[in-house]
């Protein structure tokens, strides 16, 4: 092979090489540089500025409109297992029977 050629592909090589180390390292300086240092930040200003019991409780207490909403659907849940219990005996029945069209039973 001709030297020439031979230097153009080692060379070309050698800057592949070196251009995908550089796409690969770009995006671990940059965590590097701002998200790990953010994230040490952040640690530090929650371990200095702990906030008491009264307000950590105020944070995570619920929203009186999530608490509506969970006790509205906590009462649809218990009609809705109070209805299918109701229908249970009469869907067995329909089901030992044989009956597969629901509208067979009612009639046209």
């Amino acid at each position: 092979m001709d030297p020439a050629i031979e230097i153009m592909a080692e060379a070309r090589a050698y800057f592949q090489v070196a251009y995908k180390r550089f796409g690969d390292h770009v995006p671990n300086q940059i965590d590097a540089s701002f998200v790990s240092r953010f994230d040490d930040d952040l640690e530090l200003a929650l371990v200095y500025t702990i906030p008491d019991a009264d307000t950590c409780s105020k944070w995570l207490q619920e929203s009186p409109q999530v608490a509506n909403r969970r006790a509205a659907l906590g009462d649809r849940k218990k009609r809705l297992e109070a209805a299918k219990d109701t229908l249970a005996p009469i869907v067995r029945l329909i089901s030992r029977n044989g009956f597969t069209d629901p509208l067979a039973i009612v009639g046209d």
